[in-house]
């Protein structure tokens, strides 16, 4: 749940991310119960909000699918309502187009990470430095016969 909220006083932009905060903004704005008593500091439904929120006003069929869907009469449906079925829909379209929400590779990586190696890894990079220690003594050996047989041959 998120709903985007602009401050006419100070063009501070938030994102409300649950029913209490958007409640607390939305009581801290023009439509709050307690506006006439000065309470009102400025927060607004960010502009993007307020036309989706005209353009489903105006679209009857919408408007009875949003009602069916929270079990109210059309009569009897809210402008909460209709902020709960813009960011239901929102919220369905973020989740659509995230290709996966499983982190959880990255996860053990990070993990793994601040571990640093374990012992397994230790040995195994012992043993390709060996093995690396092993094959360039090896080539040096060859080199150095292949001089001398050069030598001998001078």
């Amino acid at each position: 749940m998120a709903i985007s909220f602009y401050n006419i006083k100070s063009k501070e932009v938030r994102v409300a991310t649950s029913e209490p905060m958007i409640a607390a903004y939305l009581n801290s704005s023009n439509m709050g119960p307690n506006t006439f008593q000065g309470q009102d500091f400025g927060w607004r439904l960010a502009p993007e909000i307020v036309v989706r929120m005209k353009n489903i006003k105006s679209n009857f069929a919408l408007l009875d699918k949003i009602a069916a869907q929270f079990k109210r009469p059309l009569e009897n449906l809210s402008d909460s309502d209709i902020l709960r079925y813009i960011s239901a829909a929102d919220e369905k379209a973020a989740l659509a187009n995230s290709p996966t929400n499983d982190f959880t590779g990255e996860y053990e990586e990070e993990i793994r990470v601040l571990e640093g190696p374990s012992e397994e890894d230790i040995a195994k990079e012992k043993a390709i430095r060996e093995q690396l220690k092993e094959e360039a003594r090896a080539e040096i050996e060859a080199e150095l016969k292949e001089k001398a047989n050069t030598a001998k041959k001078k």
